[in-house]
Formats: C-alpha cells, sequence, structure tokens
C-alpha cells in the first residue's frame, strides 16, 4: 500500500530499498539451498580464485601500502568465505544429506577426506528432498546461487 502523504520519488525509494532487501533475502535463500553438481563443485572455487589471485596482483605490482590493501580486500575474503562454504552444503543436498555435515570441514584431516568425498560420490536420487535433479551442466548460475 503506498503512502499518499510521500511523493512519488519518494514512494520510488522506499519501495527500491524493499525490493533490494527482498533480492537479498531470496540470494541468501538460494546461496544454501538447493543442489550442486560434481562438476559445479570442483570449478567453483577456481572460478573465484582467479579474479581474487589477479586482485592481490595487482596490489604486489603497484605497490600499495599493506592496510591499504587490507581494508580493501577484508569484505572480499569475507564474502568469498561466506560463498566457498554454501558449497558443500549445496553438494552434501546433492547427495540427500543435511548441509550441516559441511560442519565436518572445520576439523583437520577429516576435512581431506570430506573433500574428497563429494568430489566422489555421486547423486542420490533423481529428485530429492533438496531440490530436482538438473542435468548436470556447468552451471555460472548455479555455483554462485543466483538460481536452486
Amino acid at each position: 500500500m503506498k503512502n499518499t502523504s510521500l511523493s512519488k520519488s519518494q514512494n520510488t525509494k522506499i519501495n527500491n530499498r524493499a525490493n533490494l532487501l527482498l533480492r537479498i533475502r531470496v540470494y541468501w535463500h538460494n546461496l544454501f539451498s538447493g543442489r550442486l553438481s560434481r562438476r559445479n563443485y570442483l570449478f567453483a572455487p577456481l572460478i573465484v580464485m582467479l579474479p581474487y589471485g589477479l586482485i592481490v596482483g595487482t596490489y604486489v605490482t603497484v605497490g600499495l601500502p599493506e592496510s591499504f590493501a587490507w581494508v580493501i580486500t577484508a569484505p572480499g575474503i569475507f564474502i568469498s568465505f561466506v560463498w566457498l562454504f554454501s558449497l558443500p552444503i549445496r553438494r552434501f543436498h546433492d547427495t540427500n544429506q543435511s548441509g550441516w555435515m559441511s560442519l565436518w570441514a572445520f576439523f583437520p584431516l577429516i576435512n581431506i577426506f570430506l573433500g574428497l568425498y563429494l568430489l566422489i560420490a555421486s547423486p542420490k536420487d533423481k529428485d530429492n528432498r533438496y531440490g530436482e535433479y538438473d542435468d548436470r551442466k556447468f552451471s555460472l548460475k548455479k555455483i554462485f546461487g543466483l538460481t536452486k
């Protein structure tokens, strides 16, 4: 319901903010739900490391002060960590297991075997409680959580 006491531009700003919050909420939900194939799970970290490596390499070659580089890269590190942590959750969903199993990745040695398991394990059931079986093609939208 629109507030009639506000101007049209003020109503637009309010709607844009609400729309942005809704989009963030939907993205956050998609990031930790759904399924992720073995191929997408394998290539996802490489896709994130390449641009990040180029950015850090640029800092080194340009010679930016270390404190300035940290101010710029710290948010990227946090975002990358959250995104990379969503990958095993969605991969466990593909094997019809709970995403909570991904917490085992924080234990030394177990994380190695866990990573190998997620690369080797085949998807369980064509359609499971975490979503429909997809065609197993490489998908950037799936990797970045833009679709389920």
